[in-house]
């Protein structure tokens, strides 16, 4: 049976719901393959099941049920014996059979077989998998089923036994075999006393589950209960509607229901909180009525999460039954709107707005603005943003003209100051960041002679000195910033900017506007005098009637006003000052909300969390930024007892996602407090690692140097680091460890090999070794003289000739692209990328070749200017940046070309091309690293040297002859007949090499990443070195052989003088490995270990004149040595950041570059928690379907290996490994 069939079979799964499924199937799909193959179509089972469903169903409905497995039309019951190897003869031999007869004989013991029983740990959680798929009475047409297990359900508890072995104890039980009333359904509960009940459901049956359900709870099961799961057809909206389930998984949801049991045990065998139940991909509904006082409080008291993806639902609206006659709603007091607001909390609330507050809003004696019939309005906003409501009513008030902006003129401002023009448009309503892109267009294309006598701003903070340019070209315009809170009614407070507010930097919100009050009060309601900050408070007309069905809410915001009785006061969150002339500034808001990495997060909610911890008595949680801009969480608490930050990370994750988690704690004795009582933010001390309990300071001069490099490269304190810490266990890893030896080597002039750092990665251990080695001279890479050419470096010569080779390829092309969201500088831009060029000399390097040489030259000045589209339309971003990509001409300078396209509204997507003999991964992180430094303001340090001066020490280097026993180490690694790595490919090698890719990316998730770090400290080894020895593995699996070259690119930058110079440094390392059945993984890792450490000290030497020297010729279509490539980035993709100075908010788009530079090509992201990976492939060479088969097959391997590293290779018995004969690739067709 092959999965197709199987994927064909199951239809809701696979065809209904393919947006909504988080997780890839083929893993599922396989192990289904394997049963059906292995048991369901068995001859054994079949002689046995297949009769006794002749005697309930028809010939049609046996083909119809056996149909959807098979890969062919069987038109009989005699095809079908035929091609299930059976005889009428044989069935004949069973024409005895009993009517009830249903069981096949031994079926436990085969199950056992496929399904192994463990034996549960004491505490194991228990699970009871309800197959509720059949009643307990009913006709025969749905009978057959009886005769079999639940083999969905089964899988699912195979599956969860591979996840959490014995601290999981499972029960499948199915109606009308397990237990045949509910009565007996009763009894099986109380023997087996469940802590999670599965539910598979069918919609046939919906009544039977709503029944069982609702008795259960009767019965006192307070339990969690999930419904849906394997092969379930459940109608999602209807179980949506009982209140006596717990949750709701989409699809067969083996590996949601996996990750909510190990969410379950880690919450000590109760239900996490709903924060923590949203992060689980594949759920469908939410708890809320019992687990959460957060929750929306809908009048069936639950959230419904993509209920709009659910099949069947798409287009459903709730039904409204009458309850009367619809009574006139015409009064003051009664319902105008109610627009939903997220607030700080995250949680919509439904404000509710009466039309005596927006009538008041527009007429009243004291109106400050002269509107009347002549005016002309856009309306430009959403009716869900309530400055609509001040745009409609504005205009129709007035008796004035309202036109409606079409969304796609909203984001395209050309159009929209055409309609301003053609329309006479007098009233402008705009959000700041709207109008400063209206503003950039016009003044780059003025001469429409607008007539606006107003343009009124509102929704976000102004920015006054940004209207300069503006109010120059239309100094008869007013410009009114308006301050507004969606409680009080859109607008609460106005103030007309003025040419001397331009120049002044505070955000100034002005007064009250007519029928409203404003308060500036602290915490106990007193009112603060001019000039002190506090909170804004708001009374008047305006204050609504309060959110719906939020009455506990309602109460804490809008309270009695002490200072006019008989009407209510709104808390704003706001902070301002008050001056004297009666005008307020803006300063911020008083809540901890932040957004880190793109999660808006409520600082109090964690506090609130933490000071549940029994032995901390305060705390406060302060969001701060690390050196290179990305925003991390610290928690400070006081405690009068020792308490360690793992014990409180473990306290907060039962509570709270991840990504809320802070990164440092932080003991205090006390908090530090302004003189007005409030926690003084800026003594706050710096987060800092702890420093070991068992800390043992430097004893002489080398320690104390050695520390002072550690703390350095680990970007640590120097006073927490032991002599005697481990430096992998302090964040080290295979890049830092170069870092650091450089560093030593300038510091001490020793040079320590790799091996030697992993051998003894400690500071006393290392001290030791350089007490006694042999000094050696550190020379600088100092600056050239200039001339007109300069040498190319190694790494760049070959680079060059690849190029040239295919001219107009793309496939060293280097493109990087991020998202931003507000209004970019785009001339400030424009002047940050000059100044780059400016600052870098690859920036400003063309390549040419004199002779038989490879140059560079380094000019003055280049032309460069940004691009600036603007498309119109929102949509995939992905278009965009592969539009753009195209050819360098290396002979041109900059290699560098940057655009900026505007999407929609505040929306930017901003792509860097660069071509890669100018830049490698380093590079661009020191690149993104001064762009943004810029962009901020900060001023950069003068860099003392140049990538030319580097290429020119380099060449320096090789003629000297100081590598010249690295050359011999890598010759002899190459001295026996070099191997041709063939493995199973979809296409045969084309004779030309194409750079036509595509790629798969895909994750180990937080405990495999875990347990593969902690593999790597047992082993004296780091992340690199397991991965690249599993990858080794998986190649051997592949292909079957024993002799195997990985190209590892490195840094390349072993001086310390090149740490914040661009340019492209990296060097190709062949790695040769032997693994072999007879090996254990053990034994294999420390090979590789040995080898990679070797060659890293021998790093020095050039790919290409290894190739040079080892290759007789080139094999058409193959990369020389090496075409599988393996590499491990060591750093957090950083999420969303906003840059000081501005509101612009970046976030890094990850562009799917189509483009294999090898036939095959791993490479890893390694974060926090989590390791991302990414194949990627040639697609002349491979299908996408074999890639991914591949990627889950390397993360089987991985389970496996981290399952028991002492089983030799040969034991692993994976499905990867291949017949020999089934190779395309024979070592005949490409015989070196």
């Amino acid at each position: 049976i092959s999965r197709r069939a199987i994927m064909d079979s199951v239809g809701l799964a696979y065809h209904q719901l393919p947006d909504t499924l988080p997780f890839d199937k083929s893993f599922t799909l396989k192990c289904q393959s394997d049963f059906f193959n292995q048991y369901f179509m068995s001859r054994e089972r079949l002689l046995h099941v297949l009769l006794h469903q002749l005697q309930l169903l028809t010939e049609d409905e046996i083909l119809q049920k056996y149909d959807s497995y098979l890969p062919m039309d069987i038109k009989s019951l005699q095809g079908l014996l035929e091609f299930l190897g059976l005889s009428g003869d044989e069935l004949g031999e069973f024409a005895g059979v009993e009517e009830d007869f249903g069981r096949v004989p031994g079926l436990q013991e085969k199950m056992k077989r496929f399904f192994p029983v463990r034996v549960p740990a004491e505490n194991a959680l228990k699970v009871l998998l309800l197959d509720l798929s059949q009643f307990f009475k009913g006709e025969n047409p749905m009978l057959y089923d009886v005769v079999e297990p639940p083999l969905g359900l089964m899988y699912l508890l195979t599956y969860l036994y591979q996840q959490f072995g014995n601290k999981v104890k499972g029960k499948i039980a199915k109606s009308r075999i397990d237990f045949n009333s509910f009565e007996e359904l009763k009894a099986l509960l109380g023997e087996f006393q469940p802590d999670v009940i599965g539910i598979r459901t069918l919609s046939f049956y919906k009544d039977f589950f709503h029944q069982a359900v609702s008795l259960m709870r009767h019965w006192g099961w307070s339990v969690p209960i999930i419904a849906g799961g394997p092969y379930a057809t459940s109608d999602y909206m209807n179980i949506a509607q009982d209140p006596n389930i717990d949750l709701v998984v989409l699809g067969e949801g083996e590996l949601t229901f996996s990750e909510l049991i190990g969410k379950i045990m880690e919450n000590g065998g109760v239900l996490p909180d709903e924060g923590i139940l949203k992060e689980i991909p594949g759920i469908a509904v939410v708890p809320c009525k019992r687990h959460s006082h957060r929750c929306f409080e809908y009048d069936r008291g639950r959230e419904i999460i993509l209920m709009d993806e659910i099949p069947g639902h798409e287009h459903k609206q709730p039904t409204i039954e009458s309850t009367g006659n619809v009574t006139t709603v015409d009064k003051p007091g009664d319902l105008a709107y109610i627009i939903y607001t997220s607030g700080t909390t995250g949680n919509p609330k439904g404000v509710m707005i009466e039309h005596k507050n927006v009538v008041r809003l527009m007429i009243n004696d004291k109106f400050p603005f002269d509107f009347s019939s002549s005016d002309v309005w856009t309306m430009f906003h959403s009716s869900s943003f309530d400055f609509s409501v001040w745009e409609m009513y504005g205009a129709l008030l007035y008796g004035g003209k309202l036109i409606v902006i079409p969304e796609m003129v909203t984001v395209d401002f050309e159009r929209y100051l055409q309609v301003l023009k053609e329309e006479g448009v007098s009233v402008l309503n705009q959000t700041p960041s709207a109008f400063y892109n209206l503003a950039a267009v016009e003044m780059k294309y003025p001469g429409r002679e607008l007539k606006l006598k107003y343009v009124i701003f509102g929704g976000e903070a102004l920015s006054p000195v940004k209207l300069k340019k503006w109010k120059e070209i239309y100094p008869g315009t007013k410009l009114i910033n308006m301050f507004g809170i969606t409680e009080t009614t859109v607008h609460v407070t106005y103030k007309e900017i003025t040419d001397e507010d331009i120049l002044l930097i505070r955000s100034n919100i002005g007064r009250p506007i007519p029928t409203l009050r404003t308060y500036v009060m602290d915490k106990n309601l007193e009112l603060l005098p001019v000039g002190a900050a506090g909170e804004l408070w708001v009374g008047g007309d305006g204050v609504g009637r309060g959110y719906l069905n939020r009455p506990g809410l309602t109460g804490e915001r809008f309270i009695p006003d002490p200072f006019k009785p008989g009407e209510k006061l709104y808390r704003s969150g706001d902070l301002v000052r008050l001056w004297e002339n009666g005008e307020m500034e803006y300063i911020g808001r008083l809540d901890h909300q932040v957004k880190i990495r793109g999660y808006r997060i409520e600082l109090g909610e964690i506090e609130a969390q933490l000071l549940k911890h029994k032995e901390i008595i305060g705390a406060v949680i302060v969001s701060k930024e690390d050196k290179s801009g990305d925003k991390y969480l610290c928690a400070y608490f006081i405690s009068e007892n020792k308490i360690e930050s793992a014990e409180l990370r473990n306290h907060l994750s039962r509570h709270l996602p991840g990504y809320v988690i802070p990164s440092y704690f932080m003991q205090l004795d006390s908090i530090p407090l302004t003189a007005n009582g409030k926690i003084d933010l800026r003594r706050l001390p710096a987060p800092e690692v702890e420093a070991d309990g068992d800390y043992r300071a430097p004893a002489d001069e080398v320690e104390e140097t050695l520390a002072e490099v550690w703390a350095d490269v680990l970007n640590l304190k120097k006073e927490v680091i032991s002599v005697d810490a481990n430096f992998f266990e302090l964040g080290g890893h295979s890049l830092k460890t170069a870092v650091l030896i450089a560093k030593i080597f300038k510091e001490l002039h020793v040079k320590v090999p790799f091996i030697n750092v992993f051998e003894t990665p400690t500071i006393r251990g290392l001290a030791r070794y350089i007490r006694f080695a042999e000094k050696d001279t550190f020379e600088s890479v100092e600056p050239v003289e200039k001339k007109e050419y300069y040498a190319a470096s190694a790494s760049q010569k070959r680079l060059y000739l690849l190029q040239q080779m295919k001219k107009n390829s793309t496939g060293y092309n280097v493109p990087q692209a991020v998202k931003l969201e507000g209004e970019p500088d785009i001339s400030g831009l424009g002047s940050i990328f000059t100044e780059m060029i400016r600052r870098h000399d690859s920036l400003r390097t063309s390549f040419y070749m004199i002779g038989e040489q490879v140059v560079q030259k380094v000019h003055d000045n280049v032309d460069f200017q940004i691009e600036y589209i603007n498309p119109g339309s929102p949509g995939n971003p992905a278009p965009l940046v592969q539009e753009f990509i195209c050819s360098f001409d290396l002979s041109k300078a900059p290699l560098l070309r940057v655009r900026l396209c505007r999407q929609e509204e505040f929306k930017h997507l901003l792509i860097v091309d660069m071509h890669h003999i100018i830049t490698d991964g380093t590079s661009m992180g020191v690149f993104i690293k001064d762009v943004f430094a810029l962009y901020r303001g900060d001023r950069l340090p003068h860099l003392r040297i140049q990538y030319k001066d580097f290429s020119e020490w380099q060449n320096k280097l090789f003629e000297s002859g100081e590598i010249e026993n690295q050359e011999k180490y890598w010759l002899k690694e190459f001295e026996k007949e070099i191997p041709v790595l063939n493995f199973p490919t979809d296409f045969p090698v084309p004779l030309t090499y194409s750079y036509e890719g595509d790629s798969i990316p895909f994750k180990l998730n937080a405990r495999l990443v875990k347990e593969l770090r902690q593999l790597a400290l047992r082993e004296n080894c780091t992340l690199y070195i397991v991965l690249l020895t599993i990858f080794n593995i998986f190649l051997f699996e592949l292909s079957g052989q024993g002799d195997i070259i990985v190209g590892a690119p490195l840094a390349g930058r072993r001086h310390s003088d090149l740490d914040q110079v661009v340019g492209f440094f990296i060097n190709l390392l062949p790695l040769r490995n032997f693994p072999s059945d007879d090996k254990t993984c053990k034994e294999f890792l420390n090979e590789v270990s040995k080898q990679v450490l070797t060659a890293f000290d021998n790093q020095d030497y050039p790919f290409d004149d290894l190739v040079e020297k080892v290759t007789r010729q080139r094999i058409p279509g193959r990369n020389p040595l090496v075409d599988v490539i393996f590499w491990l980035q060591n750093f957090e993709i950083a999420g969303k950041q906003k840059e000081k100075k501005s509101s612009l908010a970046v976030t890094p788009y990850m562009y799917q570059y189509r483009a294999a530079k090898y036939h095959l090509m791993l490479g890893c992201w390694e974060s926090r928690e989590n390791l991302s990976l990414v194949f990627e492939y040639n697609t002349k060479l491979f299908k996408k379907e074999r890639i991914r088969k591949m990627a889950d097959d390397f993360i089987q391997l991985v389970e496996v290996i981290l399952g028991d590293i002492n089983v030799p290779i040969g034991e692993l018995q994976l499905e990867c490994r291949p017949a020999l004969e089934e190779n395309p690739l024979t070592d005949l067709q490409f015989n070196i």
